[in-house]
């Protein structure tokens, strides 16, 4: 690397950061305003522009940088499109002093939190492309983008399930929101019950016809790295349904400092993990990560927010099982025991959340989403 690259990284990488951020309040100006639309079609324009380009930059040649170039670009044009379409109603002089303060205090906890989490995202990746062929490098990184836009989904249904959860939450005040919380809790186990179930489909359809139509001969080869990385988004999910119990209470530095333990943890294992097992070590260091994530959070806010036992049990539980599910692929190489402990998983939740009690709360939670039925 040249000593003008060298220079260049910092101003890139921050560059992917401030749009990255202002691309996320985007988002949250839509959803709060309730512009379903306008909403929906920008997440689809995001999703649409990160898999198309990074797909043409890493053929051309610009690996892992191929990927953040297409972050940069799609969060650009989701800025212009709200300065294009908003420009009437921006006004800085709305925002006084005092709310400038609480909002500094509130959000920059949390986007320092994104910063690292955005460089951590591509850490494993610098080091597998350090440490193995391009080859495997490009195989991994192939898979890696589209799990990265399933928690992409999970993080525009956080945008839209959170005012509603907080605004319950305040109702609640009272009763400590213990309604509002074991909501939260059956919305983990639907949520839970439902990708795991999906993953099963998936890997049965893929199996059978859908992989071979979809994947080149390399890719196939190397299916079981897919079937470890479709798992992180399960943890992530769970997380997202959690967060508004972190957020809530305004405590947003120590938001913060439990990322940075995770963090830590993460380039420890991270770098261990690529460096002796190569594309299958970063795609278990994804899974632990994504499970220590999940876990530290819930055990820090436990008394604060008085996190339900369920969810913390359930937590553990899938997290056991999962750990298995992915030891014994690594170790037999067996697709269809991966499957049938994958539908063990969605069996467990269904039966630990009595789902067969309250299938109407699937319908409750997503009219939980604040978007009014009629689109804006």
């Amino acid at each position: 690397m040249t000593g003008v690259q060298t220079c260049a990284l910092p101003i890139f990488i921050g560059a992917i950061i401030i749009t990255s951020a202002l691309a996320n309040f985007t988002l949250v100006y839509y959803s709060a305003l309730k512009k379903a639309l306008v909403y929906a079609k920008i997440q689809i324009i995001q999703i649409l522009l990160i898999s198309v380009l990074s797909i043409i930059f890493i053929y051309i040649g610009l690996s892992i940088r191929g990927l953040l170039f297409a972050k940069l670009i799609a969060s650009l044009c989701t800025i212009t499109i709200f300065l294009i379409s908003e420009k009437k109603h921006i006004r800085l002089s709305i925002v006084s002093r005092k709310l400038l303060k609480k909002i500094l205090i509130y959000a920059v906890p949390l986007m320092l939190q994104t910063t690292i989490g955005i460089i951590m995202m591509y850490y494993g990746r610098l080091l597998l492309e350090h440490f193995t062929s391009l080859e495997t490098f490009a195989i991994y990184s192939f898979f890696m983008l589209l799990t990265i836009q399933v928690n992409q989904l999970w993080s525009y249904f956080n945008k839209a399930w959170t005012p509603k959860i907080f605004s319950d939450l305040e109702s609640n005040k009272n009763n400590d929101g213990n309604s509002v919380k074991n909501n939260i809790t059956t919305a983990a186990f639907i949520f839970s019950f439902l990708y795991l179930i999906g993953i099963a489909i998936l890997i049965i359809l893929g199996k059978l016809f859908l992989f071979k139509l979809v994947f080149k001969d390399i890719y196939l080869t190397h299916l079981n790295i897919l079937y470890i990385l479709l798992i992180p988004p399960l943890f992530s999910g769970i997380s997202i349904i959690t967060y508004p119990l972190y957020y809530y209470k305004n405590k947003t530095h120590k938001i913060l400092y439990t990322s940075l333990y995770v963090i830590v943890l993460n380039i420890i294992l991270t770098f261990f993990l690529v460096k002796y097992f190569n594309e299958v070590g970063a795609a278990v260091s994804t899974f632990i990560i994504a499970c220590f994530n999940l876990l530290f959070f819930i055990f820090t806010y436990k008394k604060l927010m008085q996190i339900p036992r369920q969810l913390i049990g359930w937590s553990i539980t899938i997290t056991l099982v999962m750990a298995l599910n992915i030891s014994l692929l690594i170790l037999t190489n067996s697709y269809v025991l991966f499957t049938l402990i994958t539908l063990a998983g969605a069996y467990l939740a269904f039966l630990k959340g009595k789902l067969s009690q309250k299938k109407y709360l699937l319908t409750l939670l997503i009219k939980s989403i604040p978007f009014p039925n009629k689109a804006s």
